[in-house]
């Protein structure tokens, strides 16, 4: 499962960077290669920066007021939590798009982590065909 990549088509309403942005920026200021987990990271930041600059105190009943009024669009997609749509099934509960990926040989690091299947989010591209492990 992949649920976030380079080539997710969202963009951080904090920084304006693209995913692929995102991860070339991370490569060249750490050498590493990116992992999925650092979308989410960079999204907490963004929606805590929005919600506190929303919030109308400091106060707890505030900012948690200021999150459930949220409709944000991160690096890893839209995010609200109000309910009632099919991303939202439910208040509090935000879900961002999932996707089947592979890991293939790669061209600067050993591998790369590949979409190969987006039917349930057909807004984010196909890297490569789903291929059978080769023993």
């Amino acid at each position: 499962e992949v649920w976030w990549s380079q080539h997710h088509p969202f963009k951080s309403g904090l920084t304006g960077q693209t995913a692929q942005q995102f991860c070339d920026a991370y490569t060249a200021a750490s050498g590493k290669q990116w992992t999925q987990p650092i979308g989410f990271k960079h999204a907490n930041l963004e929606v805590a920066i929005d919600v506190l600059k929303r919030a109308k105190s400091l106060k707890p009943e505030d900012i948690r007021d200021a999150i459930k009024a949220t409709e944000y669009n991160s690096l890893v997609g839209p995010l609200t939590w109000k309910g009632g749509t099919p991303q939202n099934p439910v208040p509090n509960v935000c879900t961002t798009p999932l996707v089947g990926g592979q890991w293939k040989p790669g061209k600067k690091f050993k591998y790369d982590l590949n979409v190969v299947y987006n039917k349930t989010a057909p807004n984010i591209p196909l890297d490569s065909p789903f291929e059978p492990i080769k023993y």
